[in-house]
């Protein structure tokens, strides 16, 4: 060490001699090259020897002067270099920063190297803390990290695994493991890209005890179409009042079959992307209302169904069919839900160019969760054996085509007390056909008491 230190030093020495020898010459040369005749005098009494000492340090800056353009240009060359350099890793770190799933990447030792703001989030983790730790110090979660570092040992080209964060809000999440190679082929380390899956794996679920449900719920009106059926064609000594009664049941056993297969055939259209074609026409809203409840008033001896609609309403600019069958799915759950009779009211009000109508009932209403989740699809808030039939598809269908018209639908109810869905359409007046449809009526949000 100390012959460095020494070595280092004089270095330092013949550096700054050499610095003042070229300033010395620098100098020498500005005053050989002044112009004026007592420069002119100088010159002629210097002596031969002295223009001789002069002309290796006047060689030596015009060397200077010939690479300094090449040496300039270089250095400006290895600048832009290194901006160039530095905007591609702000932008790749920019990339990983908004990356939605979360992202680590660990070294062939199985230490972290990378990880982003979305797997910082799941894996309550600090980058500052874990960069450069073993698995076993990043990641507090044991599961996880023994699933993860098995996933890492088998060092496959590609590999995934499911697993669940725990907290308050569990979550579901997806692995996705792949090899991470060198400009040489050989193995550098692994990236794991971690997806939240919890939404997909309800929706699973859903659709398997709709399926389920479908399935029974299909087979029973089909028995009884087919025993019904099998009555009239195998016995003669059935009298004209119970064979009426047997179409009856039929008919309306066919009726609830085409009910379910529309809903499972409007979700299909709905789930390929092609949405609803719809045959727009005027049509008078109390006619359409009216129709509707009509064909509840029979069927429903222990509810008393109320209808509330002003005197002189604008017509409606809308697919009368689709309406009906929105009116339909409403009313038939407000009846449904309220298997103790009482009051269904149907109340229609103008609002701006909108037309909201409301169908309150006294039934046993929902809680906040589940109203929250009253439009989603295969969604049942009741899914014991005693609920009331159906697919589940109902109001999904009703949200959608209210929405293709133009308007919106919601939900208030409160446990125990009722449920009011209510639901806007255009009127049929130029203004309301020039109008945007995201220029919408706010929805009210009264409480059913």
């Amino acid at each position: 060490m100390p012959d460095e230190d020494r070595t280092r030093e004089d270095l330092i020495c013949e550096l700054r001699m050499l610095r003042a020898e070229i300033a010395c010459l620098r100098g020498r040369l500005e005053e050989i090259d002044r112009p004026g005749d007592d420069r002119a005098d100088m010159s002629r009494r210097s002596s031969e020897s002295s223009a001789d000492a002069g002309r290796p340090y006047r060689a030596q800056l015009e060397h200077r002067d010939r690479i300094e353009p090449s040496v300039r240009s270089g250095a400006d060359d290895l600048n832009s270099a290194l901006c160039a350099a530095r905007a591609a890793l702000d932008w790749l770190n920019g990339i990983v920063k908004s990356v939605a799933d979360g992202l680590i990447v660990t070294d062939t030792s199985n230490r972290m190297v990378l990880i982003n703001p979305a797997a910082e989030r799941l894996l309550h983790a600090d980058s500052c803390a874990v960069l450069g730790k073993p698995l076993d110090v990043a990641i507090e979660d044991e599961p996880l990290r023994e699933r993860l570092k098995a996933a890492l040992e088998r060092k496959e080209p590609s590999d995934q695994f499911i697993f669940e964060l725990p907290g308050e809000d569990p979550r579901i999440m997806q692995a996705r493991t792949s090899l991470i190679h060198d400009a040489a082929g050989k193995e550098a380390g692994v990236v794991t890209i971690m997806t939240d899956v919890t939404e997909e794996r309800a929706i699973d679920r859903m659709k398997t005890q709709f399926l389920a449900r479908a399935a029974h719920q299909l087979r029973t009106p089909l028995t009884s179409i087919r025993g019904f059926s099998e009555i009239l064609v195998t016995r003669d000594d059935i009298g004209e009042d119970e064979r009426k009664k047997f179409l009856f049941h039929i008919n309306k056993e066919a009726e609830t079959l085409a009910s379910m297969l529309r809903d499972i055939l409007d979700v299909s259209r709905l789930e390929s992307g092609l949405g609803y074609s719809l045959r727009r026409t005027r049509c008078d809203a109390s006619g359409i209302v009216r129709r509707a409840v009509d064909s509840f008033r029979d069927s429903c001896k222990k509810h008393r169904i109320q209808v509330s609609m002003p005197d002189q309403l604008p017509q409606l600019l809308v697919d009368g069919g689709r309406i009906e069958q929105v009116l339909d799915n409403i009313i038939g759950n407000a009846i449904k839900y309220s298997p103790e009779g009482g009051n269904v009211r149907v109340i229609g009000r103008v609002v701006g160019d909108f037309l909201e109508v409301s169908v309150e009932d006294e039934g046993i209403g929902m809680t906040e969760d589940q109203a929250k989740r009253f439009f989603e699809k295969f969604y049942k808030a009741d899914v014991s054996n005693t609920a009331p039939a159906g697919t589940g598809l109902g109001t999904t269908i009703v949200k959608h085509i209210v929405e293709a018209h133009g308007g919106r639908v919601w939900v208030d109810s409160v446990r125990g007390k009722g449920t009011a869905v209510r639901f806007t359409l255009p009127l049929a007046s130029p203004k309301a056909e020039k109008r945007p449809s995201s220029q919408r009526p706010a929805p009210s949000r009264g409480r059913v008491t």
